[in-house]
């Protein structure tokens, strides 16, 4: 972490000032995992559309971040993504790499082991993967450079009971359905369901006029 600061510091694009840590034009603050947890937690109570809602909530934020803060530095989708896996690495949000990124096609597979589902598989394992936020944050990112609709479908997570690692597949629904077909035909029902409440969340949201600039 500290090496991390120090370059940012160095580069001044990370400031220390009015008593706040300030990464670009943005604050930085430091959560608790246990909040993560427990939102997730009580927010899929509610139903089925809170973890799709996270998804699209995730996408922006991260179209949003290389916008704001990768293309400073680099044009590269394979470097920002580097960067924002260093930034999820260093302040704990997980362990994270990339498996495989196609910059042309806009796809990429990614794995790692959530902070969060760490901790859900602790409290209350889960049937399912949980990290839609993650997921919507990488097919946010990656969605900037293709310049075409990109979703993410975690095929499985370390919520899960004797899974080791989590595993993404980000790119179109068609890419991601080939691939599971491929890689996890055991997980094809899943992807469809994921891919097919997403967009269904889409709709509903451009219905009530909430369509968003980021949203191709």
């Amino acid at each position: 972490m500290f090496d991390l600061i120090k370059r940012y510091v160095a580069e001044k694009y990370m400031q220390f000032k009015d008593g706040q840590v300030w990464f670009g034009k943005e604050r930085l603050i430091f959560v608790f995992s246990a909040y993560f947890t427990n939102e997730y937690l009580v927010g899929k109570e509610l139903g089925p559309k809170y973890p799709m809602l996270m998804f699209i909530a995730g996408k922006k934020e991260g179209y949003t971040w290389v916008q704001q803060h990768g293309m400073p530095f680099m044009k590269s989708v394979t470097a920002v993504v580097r960067l924002g896996i260093e930034i999820l690495n260093t302040f704990g949000y997980g362990t994270y790499r990339t498996v495989k990124v196609d910059d042309k096609n806009g796809f990429m597979v990614m794995t790692g082991r959530s902070t969060m589902a760490d901790d859900i598989r602790l409290v209350r394992p889960s049937a399912e993967p949980v990290d839609f936020m993650l997921g919507g944050i990488f097919a946010g990112a990656l969605q900037y450079f293709a310049k075409t609709p990109l979703y993410a479908v975690e095929t499985s997570c370390i919520a899960q009971t004797g899974v080791q690692e989590c595993l993404w597949v980000i790119g179109s629904v068609e890419a991601i359905m080939a691939y599971v077909h491929q890689f996890s035909p055991d997980k094809e029902e899943w992807a469809a369901y994921v891919l097919g409440q997403i967009r269904e969340v889409e709709k509903e949201l451009e219905t009530k006029g909430s369509k968003q600039p980021w949203s191709i």
